[in-house]
């Protein structure tokens, strides 16, 4: 379905819900050198609290920015940062695009609800001073009348169901769509879910998007 141009391996035992991250989970690198502008970099630093990438964060950061697009592959345990990673790459390359017409670039499958509003609330709080960039959240039982003005949403987090619903009723308009993003992938790799994730590839498949793919385990 894809070819695997990069995959990486960090992994870091959680030890509990508030904790600082040990030493040798963070990169040596600083944001500038993984070629984020200064903007982004202080919205990291001022709203997520991110002094300096976590390994994950360099390796995956570099390798989706990097030229020509290719598709990414990430296994990291939580507490590594991969949420950041993927959200940070997504930011850059909306705006590198210095398009901010409405409408998707990037869109971030989850698994749950669940897990859609924690990557949503991450994506909001890096994005809190930004107001050029827009981030939409699509999960079941959301408010209808507001859908709408979600779906033009430069960035799209939600379960795969409920964006391909969208999808199949040409609700979402796919032209500007840059990347897509699969958080917590192996569970769409499941019998229940694969053929929903083989139905997103096949409608994307004559556009020029990236894939990322992120999980803590791949089986």
């Amino acid at each position: 379905m894809w070819e695997l141009e990069e995959e990486i391996n960090v992994v870091h035992e959680e030890e509990g819900k508030k904790f600082r991250p040990p030493e040798e989970l963070f990169s040596k690198k600083n944001w500038g050198e993984l070629g984020l502008d200064q903007a982004l970099q202080y919205q990291i630093l001022k709203n997520l609290g991110f002094e300096r990438p976590s390994k994950i964060q360099t390796i995956a950061i570099q390798s989706i920015l990097s030229q020509p697009p290719k598709t990414f592959i990430g296994q990291a345990q939580s507490g590594s940062g991969k949420t950041g990673a993927f959200l940070i790459s997504a930011i850059h390359k909306i705006r590198q695009t210095n398009d901010f017409t409405p409408g998707p670039k990037v869109i971030c499958y989850v698994p749950t609800r669940e897990l859609a509003r924690q990557v949503f609330y991450v994506a909001e709080k890096l994005l809190k001073d930004e107001t050029n960039i827009t981030c939409g959240l699509i999960i079941p039982s959301d408010d209808k009348n507001d859908k709408i003005l979600k779906t033009e949403s430069h960035l799209l987090i939600g379960t795969l169901g409920k964006l391909h619903g969208l999808f199949d009723r040409k609700k979402i308009n796919t032209s500007k769509l840059l990347m897509v993003i699969f958080d917590e992938a192996d569970f769409f790799f499941s019998l229940q879910e694969e053929a929903f994730f083989k139905r997103v590839f096949d409608f994307l498949k004559n556009r020029p998007v990236q894939y990322c793919l992120f999980s803590a385990t791949f089986n």
